[in-house]
């Protein structure tokens, strides 16, 4: 038998156990190897990455340097002007350079601009050839089917480097409409005591400064400053960079916060700031708030020219009297009323001054009625006497206060620190007579003597309303035994004449009537209860013709011509008196009235000529009656917009026809018929006096300027006045004799904001300690921006307050609140904006016109009607508050940017001043191309031109001029930097960084780059995706 062999499988197992465990490590092990060479190419490029990404970013970094160096060097000067590239009108730049900046130097109009993008030799008519998004594009559905170009993308051309390129755009903020919310003004005044006066104001302006002052732009879309809550203001206050904006946006709809998104790249910004420089003539501005610190008795002329460098010598010491000046519009109580404010004895010296502040009424009308009269008028018709001769004179005065405070007239007790209130009416180089008695051939020669006759010796003192007119007569008409009135209480003065006439009183006489070669000199005279006088009015009538005047004996019944007469009696067919001048063919006059007929349609606007081609103020009249002509009297070289005619015809003096004289269809008017019930005065209230702290330029339109019509600062004739608004501005910091600020407490300028050190109001060079903030740049082509910014200040219902003109008692006029609201304001006498714009609490006969308590709200100002003639208080003469509605703010922002764009088309370039802006009258040709705010047919606006309630150029600048500029001073700088891949040249990585700089008042280092830029913020953003924009 074989023997067995036992074979150890335990041991083969263990043989095959070690080769897959061999394998197992040796696999293991070349996973090992392999993640590691894994992770080290990871991290090999990641490294690269990161150095492609740092690369990127320094090339990003670089072209920031490289954006803030050209902005200094274009834009750090103050003879700088910048406007958008869409300024240069449709059709003429590449819709992705809309929104490049460029850059003018105002001291070479014919330079071409520079424009504030990468790129050499860059156009914004011409696309980039190497392009780089810098702001991505955005649509909207609500935009469609008309693809607006505000949501195409913003494109730059790249510069290249070794490895890489860049690019750098740069965004001006000061053309945007900033949203952040300044309530701090109204919450000081707010929680000012009743009777406490706010730093040196006076009280008037703790309600006045609480209604002008407009505490954001508007931008209903995201907020309404109304009913914006506390947290939600503090949140907004809380953003610093734009992007953060979503923040306040949850709750809205997507295509809101689409719109809200997009609008604030282009449109609106969080805020701003602006150097208060001169474009034009380089240098900070001057501040004229410092002229209420100095005394205008000791001040010289010299000292304002030294303070000011003003080169057309227009800031005189008359403009210190005006800053100084405060008027109360209350006409309450009477002890407190101001007199007539006369600065020099003679007009002559008052009218050589460049400007002067006076404030006296305006004499309407003026007529001097005459006549020679004898005695023995009731003798016997065939009683023959030697009778004396008499001078019966009456003078008839239409006043008017075209100013928004009241005027008290003919207080000769007014203490002499009140003005002067007492009026004397002289009249000199009155012709000489012969009177002839045609049926003797007796006569007398003489000479009629220079008359002067004053207020207070007849009439009442009489307190002048705000925009009253009143009329009366020196002396008063004939009254009672007891109350006298003229000689014999005949309404007339009698001056008995040297000489006398032999004849009876059924004679027929003849008067013949010589001028010598003199003028005949009409003057006013104001005095004060020193009696000391100053010229109010002189008016120079040149080449009367002689005349004559037959005095004929025609029945009993018909005897008004006649020469023989009774001082006694009243009846005017007999006596000397009121009456017997008042008829024709016994009396001549010597008369003259302001033209004031103002017709729409029609051609005759006396009115608005008024105000806008001459000057109401105006009160030196010189005039050759000889040439004379009234269909000249707006034509000829020297305007003389006066009606001397004596009897609607002509100025033959022999023909007086007093019924032509004060009628009832004159703008002008008074109603002094017995039976008229209401109110007798027409309103019309033309200039508006400060009355509380003086904010804007607009003030200086109650001075009456030398070579300048009425209204012309701020308006398109306003030329070198205009120039005001690059050199100067109102601080409003208070006088620190009174009050020293302390940098927090807001200011009536309420976007005043200090730069390092707290200025104090020692000189006019403060503006090297501050800035406006929230401003705009009038040259901005935004719409949107534009919208918000002619938005303006509304009042929420029941929070209008005003103060009616008159108590219904003998007590100070109440305060009312106005129940509806009243939306996006204009106002042309912000001053007077909250005073007697209703007459009183109950039975008034005047009121405020709102839109939502009037039905044709536009035909309530507009006078293509009779209504206006026969309503003596009419809205558009007293009114000056206007509210506008969003289709009329719509319709005016998109003509502004039309005429923008003309005036760009026309000049080769944009306003290269404020001057320059409002002289060309772009904005007024915008307001005329909407024809809802004037009620505008045919080229003629129905409200009438320049009349309280128009809206013109002036009135919108009274909002924007303390914030308006030509220029700009905080950008946006948005730069770009990438790293190219080698092998392809393709952009490896990409970076994009922002910032915001800001123009600083600092006095500049280096007068070739101007003032420094400071870097107000700086943060990396995301990589713009350049894919095309998908309407939602």
């Amino acid at each position: 038998m074989k023997p067995h062999c036992t074979k150890n499988r335990q041991k083969n197992h263990l043989h095959g156990f070690a080769l897959v465990l061999a394998l197992l490590l040796m696999a293991f092990v070349l996973l090992l190897i392999l993640s590691m060479t894994t992770v080290l190419q990871v991290e090999i490029r990641s490294a690269s990455n990161s150095l492609q990404m740092l690369h990127a970013r320094e090339n990003a970094r670089l072209a920031l340097m490289l954006a803030i160096g050209q902005l200094q060097k274009h834009a750090g000067p103050d003879q700088r002007v910048s406007a958008r590239a869409d300024i240069l009108g449709d059709g003429n730049f590449e819709p992705s350079a809309r929104f490049w900046t460029g850059v003018w130097d105002t001291t070479d109009p014919a330079a071409t601009p520079t424009w504030l993008v990468s790129g050499l030799a860059v156009d914004p008519s011409i696309a980039a050839q190497s392009s780089i998004t810098m702001e991505v594009g955005f649509a909207l559905q609500s935009n469609l089917p008309n693809q607006s170009n505000n949501f195409l993308p913003t494109r730059v051309e790249a510069e290249g480097l070794d490895q890489g390129k860049y690019a750098w755009w740069i965004s001006d903020e000061g053309m945007k409409a900033a949203t952040s919310v300044d309530e701090a003004l109204h919450k000081a005044l707010d929680e000012l005591p009743k009777g406490d006066r706010y730093l040196d104001y006076n009280l008037n302006s703790n309600k006045v400064l609480h209604a002008r002052h407009d505490p954001n732009f508007d931008y209903h879309l995201l907020f309404d400053i109304n009913d914006l809550d506390s947290s939600t203001k503090a949140l907004l206050d809380q953003v610093v960079y734009q992007d953060q904006i979503g923040i306040l946006t949850a709750n809205k709809s997507q295509n809101d916060r689409d719109t809200i998104q997009s609008t604030f790249r282009h449109d609106h910004t969080l805020r701003n700031r602006f150097v208060l420089s001169d474009p034009s003539n380089g240098g900070l501005k001057k501040d004229l708030s410092f002229l209420k610190t100095l005394d205008f008795a000791t001040a010289k002329q010299e000292q304002l020219d030294t303070l000011y460098d003003e080169p057309n010598n227009l800031i005189t010491k008359e403009v210190i009297q005006l800053v100084q000046f405060r008027g109360d519009p209350t006409a309450h109580p009477n002890n407190e009323i101001i007199g007539m404010q006369l600065g020099e004895d003679t007009l002559a010296t008052t009218e050589a001054k460049a400007n002067h502040f006076d404030l006296l009424p305006v004499i309407s009308e003026l007529q001097i009625s005459l006549g020679i009269a004898s005695e023995d008028g009731n003798a016997a018709n065939s009683s023959t006497t030697d009778s004396s001769l008499y001078l019966v004179y009456k003078v008839y005065l239409e006043l008017w206060n075209p100013y928004t405070i009241p005027i008290m007239i003919g207080d000769e007790k007014m203490p002499d620190s009140r003005g002067f209130s007492d009026i004397a009416v002289e009249i000199e180089n009155l012709p000489n007579f012969n009177i002839t008695n045609n049926n003797s051939a007796s006569s007398v020669i003489g000479s009629i003597p220079n008359i002067r006759i004053k207020w207070s010796d007849h009439c009442s003192p009489k307190i002048l309303r705000p925009g009253m007119v009143f009329r009366t007569s020196l002396p008063l008409d004939s009254g009672s035994i007891s109350n006298s009135h003229g000689d014999n209480n005949s309404g007339a003065i009698q001056q008995v004449l040297s000489g006398s006439i032999l004849g009876n009183r059924s004679d027929n006489y003849t008067g013949r009537f010589t001028f010598n070669s003199s003028p005949v000199e009409i003057t006013l005279q104001g005095i004060n209860a020193s009696n000391q006088e100053r010229e109010m009015l002189t008016i120079e009538l040149k080449n009367y013709s002689d005349f004559s005047i037959d005095y004929d004996y025609n029945s009993f019944n018909n005897r008004s011509s006649w020469l023989k007469r009774v001082p006694t009696s009243s009846t005017g067919a007999w006596g000397m008196n009121a009456n017997s001048l008042e008829v024709p063919g016994y009396a001549f006059a010597f008369r003259y009235r302001m033209l004031d007929e103002q017709e729409a349609p029609g051609a005759i606007a006396d009115i608005s000529n008024w105000l806008s081609k001459y000057d109401i103020r105006s009160r030196s009249i010189s005039v050759d009656i000889d040439s004379w002509d009234l269909n000249e009297a707006w034509n000829s070289n020297l305007i003389l917009p006066y009606d001397f005619r004596v009897n609607g015809a002509d100025t033959d003096l022999s023909t007086f026809e007093p019924s032509e004289s004060f009628k009832g269809d004159h703008f002008f008017h008074y109603e002094t018929s017995g039976s008229y019930t209401g109110r007798r005065d027409r309103i019309a209230r033309f200039i508006d006096p400060p009355i509380s702290e003086v904010t804007d330029l607009g003030a200086f339109r109650s001075l009456k300027y030398k070579n300048y019509p009425a209204n012309s600062i701020g308006n398109l004739w306003g030329g070198d006045l205009n120039d005001h608004y690059d050199r100067y501005y109102f601080s409003t910091l208070p006088d620190p004799k009174i009050v020293k600020w302390d940098g927090t407490i807001p200011l009536a300028n309420g976007r005043i904001a200090h730069h390092v050190e707290i200025p104090q109001l020692i000189d006019p060079d403060a503006a090297e300690h501050l800035f406006i903030e929230n401003g705009f740049n009038l040259n901005s082509t935004s719409k949107e921006s534009w919208k918000s910014v002619l938005s303006s200040k509304s009042f929420p219902k029941n929070t209008y307050d005003f103060r009616y003109e008159q108590a219904d008692d003998s007590n100070a006029p109440e305060w009312g609140t106005h129940a509806t609201a009243i939306d996006r304001i204009t106002v042309t006498q912000p001053h007077a904006m909250l005073h007697n714009l209703s007459e009183r609490a109950s039975d008034s006969r005047f009121n405020f016109v709102s839109r939502a308590d009037t039905n044709g709200y536009l035909n309530a100002f507009s006078i293509d009607n009779v209504n206006w003639l026969n309503s003596l208080q009419y809205p558009t003469f007293y009114q000056s508050i206007r509210e506008l509605t969003e289709a009329d703010v719509e319709a005016l922002s998109t003509a502004i940017v039309q005429q923008l764009q003309k005036y760009y088309e026309n000049n080769g370039h944009p306003p290269l001043s404020m001057a320059d802006w409002l002289n060309s009258g772009l904005l007024q040709d915008a307001i005329d191309a909407v024809p809802s705010l004037n009620n505008r047919e045919n080229a003629t606006d129905l409200i009438p031109a320049h009349s309280p309630a128009h809206i013109s150029q002036a009135t919108l600048l009274n909002a924007l001029g303390p914030f308006s500029f030509v220029r700009s001073d905080t950008f946006r700088i948005r730069a770009y930097g990438a790293a190219l891949n080698e092998s392809n040249g393709e952009p490896q990585s990409e970076a994009y960084l922002e910032a915001v700089v800001q123009r600083l008042p600092d006095e500049q280092s280096n007068r070739l780059f101007g003032r420094s830029f400071q870097i107000l913020n700086i943060q990396w953003i995301a990589p713009i995706n350049d894919s095309p924009p998908v309407p939602r």
